[in-house]
């Protein structure tokens, strides 16, 4: 699946060791969560996120870079020094062209709306090693800046525990969380699905909050958190050793959202995508190209923003909104 915007990358030298260790990567616990039966190890579980890991779904890929904790008090002199770690990353992508009111020819979901940026995917920056001091400089500070308005910021996490301590920790200082500043968490199972209740704690009642399904490993009911969440994102795995999906459980959540009024969004299908005990087999590796799968599960829906009293989702359903798209079959 091809991202749909530039990389920004940094070396592995600069990025804390909670962002490359494999027990770090995911939470210890669900580095072995059994899944069909498999017992995933750490080091298989690196591997499998890697797999998977989201696109630049939106935009812009950006992988997080403060030092480790024992650097700390370096970090907050260069931070007082507007020196290396002054949000740079962040700066660069706040530069974008806008796009409000544009039509996106390849990304029919997204017409009229401003440029939506996806931080910190290939990693956590919520992860303990780093300092609430550097996020706050190197996010906050930026998105609210007078070119990070003018887009809107996706935040995913594992650690939304942390992501609302780090809300609460703004608040005491007086710092609104940014209207702009979306708040995601990413399950894969039932068994972490209570991660979405300290997701409901991050900001305030204007802050768009989402969850992202993916990958994917089990059937998953969010009926009780629809209510107050805003988006919902789904999809399965990639690689070659991908976990399978049941179309049925794209067809389930999308009635799920439906019902709830809550924007649904099935980015992909995966590389093991299951009808029943039929395997389901696509051109794309990915099971991303939406003009390969069933047309009752051809939806891709984007909540309006800023957050609107009455959810308004900006919706791409099926093949007549995508004819009009020179390529169908774009990641978000």
């Amino acid at each position: 699946m091809a991202a749909l915007g530039a990389v920004i990358r940094s070396g592995p030298e600069s990025v804390p060791a909670c962002l490359l260790s494999p027990k770090r990567k995911l939470d210890a616990a669900e580095d072995r969560h059994p899944v069909g039966g498999l017992d995933l190890q750490p080091d298989d579980g690196l591997r499998r996120l890697r797999a998977v890991e989201p696109e630049a779904e939106i935009v812009l890929r950006w992988r997080p870079a403060p030092p480790a904790r024992r650097q700390e008090p370096r970090l907050r002199a260069e931070l007082r020094a507007g020196d290396a770690f002054s949000g740079r990353r962040v700066e660069e992508a706040c530069r974008w062209p806008d796009l409000r009111g544009l039509r996106r020819w390849d990304k029919p979901w997204l017409d009229g709306l401003p440029r939506l940026v996806f931080l910190s995917d290939m990693s956590d920056a919520l992860c303990e090693d780093v300092p609430f001091a550097f996020l706050e400089t190197e996010i906050i500070d930026n998105v609210t800046a007078l070119l990070g308005i003018r887009h809107q910021w996706l935040w995913l996490t594992k650690r939304p525990d942390r992501m609302a301590e780090f809300s609460g920790w703004l608040s005491q200082r007086g710092v609104a969380w940014p209207e702009n500043l979306w708040a995601g968490t990413s399950i894969t199972s039932p068994r972490w699905t209570r991660r979405i209740d300290r997701l409901l704690e991050v900001g305030t009642e204007r802050t768009i909050r989402f969850v992202s399904v993916e990958p994917q490993w089990e059937p998953v009911d969010l009926g009780r958190w629809l209510p107050r969440v805003d988006w919902v994102i789904q999809g399965g795995q990639s690689g070659h050793d991908a976990m399978p999906f049941q179309l049925t459980w794209a067809k389930d959540l999308k009635e799920q959202c439906r019902e709830a009024g809550v924007p649904y969004f099935l980015k992909q299908l995966g590389a093991n995508v299951m009808d029943g005990r039929k395997r389901l087999n696509f051109e794309d590796s990915h099971g991303g190209d939406w003009s390969e799968w069933p047309k009752d599960v051809r939806v891709r829906q984007v909540p309006a923003s800023p957050k609107a009293l009455v959810r308004t989702p900006v919706c791409a359903t099926g093949t007549a909104r995508a004819a009009k798209s020179t390529r169908r079959h774009a990641a978000i």
